[in-house]
């Protein structure tokens, strides 16, 4: 078979040529059994040739080994893989490729809605080796990183804690440890100081995942630095990002760093509390206390009837601890910092609050969340312009898949990669879908650095297609904290706009966004501090 008009025209793209052509050489001496014999299969060059082909022309475009390693690993060591992502699909079109030196090594990352969709709901793939390991450091049997079939049983039982209707009996909750945070923010009104909303938000919201998860306050009362565990949280994310980018192994090596050292002490501590909480309540159930419905509580019946380990109970609990506060913390600030920036808008939900809350001392409930239509509207674009989950999880292909797409064949914002309006996706491929750069795709969402929450309103959600919104995941396997991120976010936002002004107190972050930083969850790199008033009745 001809290969004139398919050969590469630069070095980077002649060496993969060549390596995949030695790879597949290699690949043709395989063996396969057959009536309890052993027999080799010798493919001809013809062969070889047209199987080349074909896996050049069904992957999608995108940047050769050399090209991208680098770049990737040093964005994903320093904090930014997110934003290198933009530029990647800047570059090379909404579904990309990123090779690495074996043709089976690849990594396609899916910003098309089209093709999102069918990956999620018609294939459904597993997350990938990858993925797992990066997130034992985290424990590794919770319900991130659980087996299709396993994932079912346990999301099933842990659901009735985060439906809707359990989350709206909360406010109790909100109300106590938001009391802590009102606290510091009339306190730095009275004092004229500023304070950084990225602590006082994240001690907050630990405070609440940890009664709603374990049963009991770790009393960090607002301020996270109060209290080592947020820091060791920190140092746990910070390693489960290394194991991900790092090859197999990798982890022996970093192991023997000062930064691995630190991991392993905040992972005992960690593992230590857990253990304490887990032991108590069984001490308490065993002296006849009344049976909770926290999630503690439905993690011990299921161990009660044999189906979760001790050890599966506090993997659990370890996955909802930091996906619970730690998300809702960070949107909570970049969403402050946006109400500030944009004129007008921090008075347009004074009001809204304003008739929600008639009283400054009035607090949240399901029917006063239902009156906040703006502020949800602010939620969402918040989430949609600063996903804290910025780069995704990472799936697997068993086998080779295609999903269909808007880009043609015809050269017309497209690539080489499309077969009858349709991506085809190489078996072993491991699949990201990032929603940072997803909802920076300008076809969805026009001007993506505007922050506009009527984007949110509903016949402009009706005109967009629902996979090009990705901040809780999508398909079978979408957030299951969604519903409490969002009574979270809303009860403690109303109350503090219902009470105080906010006005930034950084000169720099007036005239720019504030700088992030990334490792699995997307946070301000330096906090953000406020100036803080009293808002008059």
């Amino acid at each position: 078979m001809a290969l004139e008009g398919m050969l590469p025209a630069g070095p980077g793209e002649l060496l993969f040529l060549l390596a995949a052509d030695s790879m597949l050489a290699v690949h043709s001496l395989c063996v396969r059994v057959r009536a309890s014999k052993w027999k080799p299969l010798i493919l001809s060059r013809k062969r070889r040739e047209q199987r080349m082909c074909s896996f050049l022309l069904c992957s999608p475009k995108g940047p050769h080994y050399f090209e991208s390693l680098l770049p990737l690993l040093t964005s994903a060591v320093r904090g930014k893989s997110h934003r290198y992502m933009v530029e990647l699909m800047g570059k090379w079109g909404d579904n990309f490729i990123v090779r690495f030196p074996f043709p089976w090594s690849r990594w396609i990352f899916l910003n098309e809605p089209q093709a999102i969709q069918a990956l999620l709901i018609d294939i459904n793939p597993e997350k990938s080796d990858d993925f797992k390991r990066g997130m034992s450091a985290l424990g590794k049997d919770g319900l991130l990183t659980a087996e299709n079939t396993t994932w079912l049983q346990e999301r099933r039982r842990i659901a009735p804690t985060m439906t809707e209707r359990y989350v709206g009996d909360l406010h109790l909750i909100f109300e106590e440890e938001g009391a802590h945070l009102w606290a510091r923010l009339e306190k730095a009104a009275r004092s004229g100081e500023s304070i950084e909303m990225d602590n006082a938000f994240v001690g907050t919201l630990f405070d609440i995942t940890a009664r709603i998860t374990i049963g009991r306050s770790l009393g960090l009362r607002a301020d996270a630095s109060s209290n080592p565990m947020t820091a060791d949280f920190g140092t746990a994310l910070d390693e489960a990002m290394r194991r991900i980018v790092l090859p197999p192994g990798g982890g022996v090596l970093t192991a023997l760093t000062p930064d691995g050292r630190r991991y392993r002490q905040a992972f005992r501590r960690i593992d230590q509390l857990l253990d304490d909480c887990v032991q108590q309540r069984l001490q308490e159930l065993g002296g006849g206390t009344t049976k909770t419905t926290d999630l503690l509580g439905v993690l011990l019946d299921a161990y009660a009837e044999g189906v979760l380990s001790l050890q599966q109970v506090k993997d659990q609990l370890l996955t909802f601890l930091v996906a619970g506060h730690d998300t809702t913390a960070h949107t909570l600030s970049w969403m402050a910092w946006e109400i500030v920036q944009k004129p007008g808008l921090q008075d347009a939900l004074a009001a809204e609050t304003r008739l929600a809350l008639p009283s400054r001392v009035d607090v949240t409930s399901k029917t006063s969340l239902s009156k906040l239509s703006l502020l949800d509207r602010v939620w969402q674009e918040s989430l949609r312009k600063h996903p804290v989950a910025a780069t995704g999880t990472l799936r697997q292909l068993k086998s080779m898949a295609m999903v269909p797409t808007s880009i043609g064949v015809d050269g017309l914002d497209r690539g080489s990669f499309t077969t009858s309006a349709h991506i085809q996706l190489p078996a072993h491929s491991k699949i990201s879908i990032p929603p940072f750069s997803i909802h920076r795709n300008h076809k969805h969402w026009p001007n993506p650095e505007i922050f506009e929450p009527s984007r949110f309103e509903t016949a402009a959600v009706s005109e967009r297609h629902p996979y090009a919104f990705q901040a809780f995941s999508a398909g079978p396997r979408n957030c299951i904290g969604k519903a409490l991120a969002r009574a979270e976010a809303l009860s403690l936002m109303s109350v503090l706009l219902r009470r105080f002004e906010l006005s930034l107190a950084d000169a720099k972050d007036c005239e720019s966004e504030p700088d992030d930083y990334h490792m699995i969850t997307r946070k301000p790199a330096n906090g953000i501090r406020f100036y803080v008033k009293h808002r008059p009745d």
